[in-house]
């Protein structure tokens, strides 16, 4: 199938962001202030369309890389000048408000790196394979410029 359109993504997330949100990271829950929308930065769509085909086309989902990548090598592997702040990935969703939707709420730490005050950019990417076992691939990246 053609790459999804992810410009819907956008304004989720920055919906999300707009408001305040208790956020659970296992039996903690977390009250998240409202925060600033973020922006797409190209470099960071690269990183996380590469780590989303990588995890596709080679069958496995992890933050790490088969080759011992981190989301901070990939992001600053496409030349990014900001600072690298964190990573989401899902796996298994056919839609981006699928992707979204569980991370908004996971209580593992998805929802926390959405409403960080210390990302204002951020990376999405999509990597599809009908033979590997969760065939969708989601990854989020998370950098901050000042």
């Amino acid at each position: 199938p053609p790459p999804p359109d992810l410009a819907p993504f956008l304004a989720l997330i920055n919906e999300f962001r707009s408001q305040p949100r208790v956020c659970r990271n296992g039996a903690v829950a977390e009250n998240m202030p409202a925060v600033p929308p973020v922006a797409f930065q190209a470099q960071l769509n690269t990183a996380a369309r590469l780590h989303s085909e990588d995890m596709a086309a080679n069958n496995y989902f992890s933050h790490t890389g088969l080759n011992g990548s981190t989301f901070v090598t990939r992001i600053l592997a496409t030349g990014y000048t900001g600072a690298p702040q964190g990573e989401n990935i899902a796996a298994g969703n056919t839609n981006v408000q699928g992707a979204f939707d569980n991370w908004r709420n996971s209580n593992s730490g998805h929802c926390q790196a959405m409403m960080s005050a210390n990302s204002n950019e951020i990376g999405l990417g999509y990597g599809f394979n009908a033979n590997s076992q969760w065939t969708h691939y989601w990854t989020l990246v998370f950098g901050k410029r000042n």
